[in-house]
């Protein structure tokens, strides 16, 4: 029993449509790929886990922004 190519082509299509990520799953993906994490978590954790690595960034920023300032003023 073989099967013609267009009864192949359709159902390796169906299979492929069925895979197919949301684009909200693609983007929480892509999220997870960019945010570090301790742990497994749900979607709530992840946005908290986001939060928190943001304000975690834009403490190092400013912490280095004050570096630059101190290491680049002029003697005195």
């Amino acid at each position: 029993m073989s099967e013609s190519k267009s009864s192949l082509a359709k159902r390796h299509w169906r299979c492929r449509s069925r895979r197919r990520a949301s684009p909200l799953q693609r983007k929480v993906k892509r999220l997870k790929k960019l945010v570090p994490s301790r742990e497994a978590v749900g979607l709530e954790g992840l946005f908290r886990e986001t939060a928190e690595y943001i304000l975690c960034l834009q403490m190092r920023v400013k912490v280095m922004q004050v570096m630059v300032k101190v290491l680049t003023a002029p003697d005195e």
